[in-house]
């Protein structure tokens, strides 16, 4: 094969030179639709020349895409965090009501088993009134028999008083 001369060399290198330099403005626009970024030109080929024709406007424009890079990434950084801290907060708001709902269902057991024995108290407290109320009808019924007997040994006390009285005079005789 043959070597290209310098004519072909050059033409070679001036289309590959131009190819590259529209795929970095090809990108460039990419980038700013995408980023919807206006006024900031990020190409190294632009800075590169724009630094050997102006430095001070090479590295502004430099500053300014550093700026641009770190705004995005200052942005990403904030989405992460916020993305973060509102899981967190989920997460804390679910275990909220979470605890909320199983104090809530103590709480209820708890009612539920003081009601209980307080029923169970009232029962009890009304078993022994009527054992009470039995009693005193045991009693009531018993009264009059008793009161019965007392009256017949009142009676019978009042008798042998007279009789013992009376044993005095029968001893004289």
């Amino acid at each position: 094969m043959e070597d290209f001369s310098d004519g072909t060399n050059r033409i070679i290198i001036i289309i590959t030179i131009f190819i590259y330099y529209l795929y970095l403005k090809y990108r460039q626009t990419q980038l700013l639709m995408l980023k919807h970024v206006q006024n900031v030109s990020c190409n190294p080929l632009e800075m590169i020349v724009g630094g050997i024709i102006n430095p001070e406007q090479s590295n502004d424009a430099f500053s300014a895409c550093m700026q641009y890079v770190t705004a995005e990434n200052t942005n990403k950084s904030i989405q992460k965090s916020t993305q973060n801290y509102q899981s967190q907060v989920s997460q804390l708001v679910s275990d909220l009501s979470t605890n909320q709902s199983s104090a809530n269902a103590n709480a209820s057991s708890q009612q539920e088993d003081l009601l209980n024995l307080v029923s169970q108290q009232a029962t009890n407290a009304n078993d022994l009134v009527n054992q009470q109320m039995q009693i005193n009808q045991s009693i009531i019924a018993a009264d009059t028999p008793i009161q019965g007997i007392l009256e017949k040994l009142s009676g019978l006390s009042t008798t042998l008083v007279s009789i013992f009285k009376q044993l005095p005079k029968y001893d004289q005789d």
